[in-house]
């Protein structure tokens, strides 16, 4: 199942849970207590991949819950039987490898010995050739009802890092220019080998927004294919444009849409791209410091909403929100409770990505590094 479905029927089970909870006057889902992970172990440490090929690597975990309160599957049960449903996940994320290829995969756990408080749970990862890097297993997550997610960060160990060498994959080249009086731009697509720069014909891709796209199973969008020359040119004049901050994605998938493996997503933008300057910042700090972000957004626009933002626990969380002036400048001031290496960036309210529908955040600052000391 791919992480995407996976994500989908995530969240039919968690409407379900509401909807039994509702009708027979039971107690609502509680929300989830953080697990316990003592053991993690990926069934292979390496693979080698070319072109469209891809491989099944099963992460297989000890994971004890607090109180119990952990929901899941039972041994063999479907996701989509509501009376087994499923709450955690476990996070795959790529440590290196070239910044355009996926950087990360979640994956539904089902459990496979043992008891909700203390049992052995199992997920599988479908690897393709785009992989390509150096992966780790990063968390063990749960998620309620309310879409809270609580995780359990897993240490760096020889069991949980996997190493994919992936050679002349599929490589999507997108150029993109600006219609007379706007509206969605002008794009041509061109699918390539990675290595040996043959032209991929006959395959098909989908134009589509990042919800549609993850949301959806087949997902909703333009589907083009191919020509004998790698390339398309869909005919972009009739989509919807919802303005100069919308994403869209151009996907192409190692397999069937219908069974698809893998996205591979690249931001096609409008014509106007928003830049953000920060100045002024040190890069160390005695503990206890209010960091003062700030800079301007270009081009300039009075009111527009910025948000900081920090890197915790493998995800961005915001910390900070202000509008900008009439000349696009902001401030944002933050004061860390922790010492150590903090990541910082400054991203526009309206590309704000949650976590399991975006993979690509548009209009953002360059991270800023800022390491805290103890006096």
């Amino acid at each position: 199942m791919s992480s995407r479905r996976a994500r989908l029927a995530l969240a039919t089970a968690l409407a379900l849970a509401v909807t039994v909870a509702g009708e027979s006057g039971a107690q609502s889902v509680p929300d989830p207590a953080a697990p316990v992970v003592s053991q993690v172990a990926l069934a292979r440490s390496s693979v080698i991949l070319t072109g469209a090929a891809t491989s099944k690597v099963s992460v297989s975990l000890r994971i004890s819950a607090p109180g119990g309160q952990t929901q899941g599957n039972a041994s063999g049960a479907s996701l989509d039987d509501p009376s087994h449903l499923s709450f955690p996940f476990v996070r795959l994320q790529r440590t290196e490898g070239a910044w355009y290829l996926p950087s990360l995969d979640e994956r539904s756990l089902n459990r496979v010995s043992g008891s909700l408080s203390d049992g052995i749970w199992r997920a599988t990862f479908s690897v393709p050739a785009t992989y390509d890097g150096h992966w780790r297993v990063t968390a063990v997550c749960t998620q309620s009802a309310d879409t809270t997610v609580t995780c359990a960060d897993i240490s760096p160990g020889p069991t949980t890092t996997l190493a994919v060498h992936g050679h002349d994959y599929p490589l999507l080249k997108v150029t993109s220019t600006p219609r007379a009086g706007g509206g969605f731009p002008h794009i041509e697509v061109t699918l390539l080998s990675s290595e040996s720069r043959r032209p991929l014909a006959g395959r098909r891709l989908i134009l589509c927004t990042n919800i549609s796209c993850q949301e959806s199973d087949p997902p909703r969008g333009l589907i083009i294919t191919t020509d004998c020359r790698g390339r398309a040119t869909p005919d972009t004049s009739r989509l919807p444009y919802f303005g100069e901050n919308r994403v869209w994605n151009l996907a192409s998938t190692t397999a069937p849409l219908e069974s698809n493996t893998h996205w591979q997503d690249v931001t096609v933008r409008a014509s106007v791209r928003y830049r953000f300057n920060v100045v002024g910042m040190p890069t160390s700090a005695p503990l206890g410091t209010s960091l003062r972000f700030t800079g301007s957004v270009r081009p300039e626009r009075a009111g527009s909403l910025v948000v900081l933002q920090h890197w915790a626990s493998h995800a961005w969380r915001p910390v900070g929100t202000t509008r900008t002036t009439s000349t696009g400048r902001y401030l944002l001031i933050t004061k860390p409770s922790r010492a150590g290496h903090h990541l910082y960036r400054v991203v526009k309210h309206s590309d704000l990505c949650d976590p399991f529908r975006c993979l690509i955040v548009g209009h953002a600052s360059e991270p800023l590094h800022i390491s805290l000391t103890t006096p």
